[in-house]
């Protein structure tokens, strides 16, 4: 088994009209990044439709992670509140996640 794992404390969202893969619309797009140095380490993109496109590597291997449309604000609420994060991805089963680091019990984030 093996896993990718990147960390990323930036990113850049896209929110997506009138985008069709095959018969799943690509309704948005979020670019992950690191600060120092500069540069993209993955995405996280939201489809509508029945199904969602297995999670996948892109460029030089960097986890693609997909959702439904509706786990966008789910993932967005993640983004906003949690830190550091983590996109993981398993390249046999193509298992993927946003992950945190191991933290606290009652830290107190709102």
């Amino acid at each position: 088994m093996l896993w990718i794992e990147k960390s990323f404390d930036s990113y850049l969202l896209s929110y997506k009209s009138g985008f069709v893969s095959g018969s799943n619309p690509l309704e948005a797009a979020i670019s992950c990044y690191t600060q120092q140095p500069w540069q993209q380490v993955g995405r996280i993109l939201f489809f509508d439709g029945n199904s969602v496109p297995q999670n996948q590597t892109y460029d030089q291997d960097l986890p693609s992670i997909h959702f439904h449309l509706r786990r966008f604000s789910d993932v967005m609420h993640i983004l906003l509140n949690e830190k550091p994060l983590y996109l993981r991805l398993n390249t046999n089963s193509f298992y993927g996640d946003i992950a945190t680091s191991t933290e606290p019990i009652g830290e107190g984030e709102s």
